[in-house]
């Protein structure tokens, strides 16, 4: 999405600081990143990142994940079955200006037709 996006455009990252700052690195794009953090990404170290890197060439594309308890709660709570409940029941709706809406909107279709 980045390389997408031209190259005058100013960029805010959010929600994490971590992957922000990783893809700077990896664009080089200046972004404005937002200083927050998932406490799933703060807790991945490089010793754990080079460890995995040793064994990740990945031939037949298994993925394993680089710790076993880097696991969000918080993503956790949200699953299809409670999604699909709350589009059949119209229930948890979120109701937003339509003028906000569209904007999203046309930003999520950008990155599903860049995609």
């Amino acid at each position: 999405m980045i390389e997408a996006i031209a190259p005058d455009r100013e960029i805010l990252f959010t929600p994490d600081m971590f992957m922000g700052t990783w893809l700077e690195r990896v664009t080089g794009r200046k972004l404005h990143v937002w200083s927050g953090e998932c406490h799933v990404h703060a807790g991945i170290r490089p010793a754990g990142l080079d460890r995995w890197r040793v064994r990740l060439e990945a031939p037949n594309n298994v993925f394993e994940p680089l710790r076993e308890d880097a696991v969000c709660r918080y993503m956790k709570m949200t699953t299809l079955e409670s999604v699909r409940a709350s589009l059949e029941r119209m229930r948890h709706v979120i109701a937003v200006p339509s003028d906000v809406a569209e904007r999203a909107r046309m930003a999520v279709t950008r990155m599903v037709e860049i995609g």
